[in-house]
């Protein structure tokens, strides 16, 4: 008999293939600059974080301090890359970071590093030539870079959680999600109120 945790863990990844696939559609939809919507999503985000912890855990580690800022950082990054190349490259330059991952793993954690991730690299570096190149002279390149950065920036945030894996690390989400806020509420000061329609 198979064990329903799996199923449920099974469902919980391709649910979360999908939403993470439609956020960059969001995000090309909303007429908004990307502060403003990093902002507002890590606002609302971090009220349904907030109720689902009730109580939570901030101890300011290093390991939990250092999470949230690489999440935030990509939030910020991701949107601002799907605002400026297309949702499919922003997208797909993030899976770069399983990549990133594992090197700064090996870094940082001192965790093996295997044959695939080797494998991996120039693999991931011809599908970033290929993008690349097709996208120099069409005014995407910026945000291919953000992508990438992202990309780098979410591997460092997968490994700092993994430091604090026998700890509580959803409070550093929720840490990233007010530093995001934080940080577009002061930059929102010096730019255009965004518009609320329908849309």
């Amino acid at each position: 008999m198979e064990n329903p945790n799996k199923s449920a863990g099974i469902l919980a990844m391709a649910a979360t293939a999908f939403l993470w696939s439609i956020a960059g559609l969001f995000i090309k939809v909303i007429d908004w600059n990307p502060i403003a919507i990093a902002g507002m999503r890590s606002f609302i985000a971090s009220i349904v974080i907030l109720i689902y912890l009730k109580r939570p855990v901030i101890h300011l580690s290093f390991p939990q301090i250092a999470a949230a800022i690489a999440n935030a950082a990509t939030m910020l990054l991701f949107v601002s890359a799907n605002k400026t190349t297309t949702a499919a490259n922003a997208i797909i330059l993030q899976y770069i970071a399983p990549v990133s991952t594992a090197f700064i793993g090996a870094f940082l954690l001192k965790e093996r590093t295997r044959i695939e991730h080797f494998v991996a690299i120039p693999v991931v570096a011809a599908g970033m030539i290929v993008m690349f190149f097709d996208e120099l002279g069409g005014g995407r390149f910026f945000g291919n870079v953000l992508a990438v950065m992202s990309a780098i920036t979410f591997g460092f945030y997968f490994v700092f959680m993994r430091m604090q894996k026998d700890g509580s690390p959803l409070e550093s989400i929720l840490l990233s999600h007010w530093l995001t806020a934080g940080i577009c509420v002061i930059i929102s000061f010096f730019l255009p109120l965004p518009h609320v329609t329908a849309k």
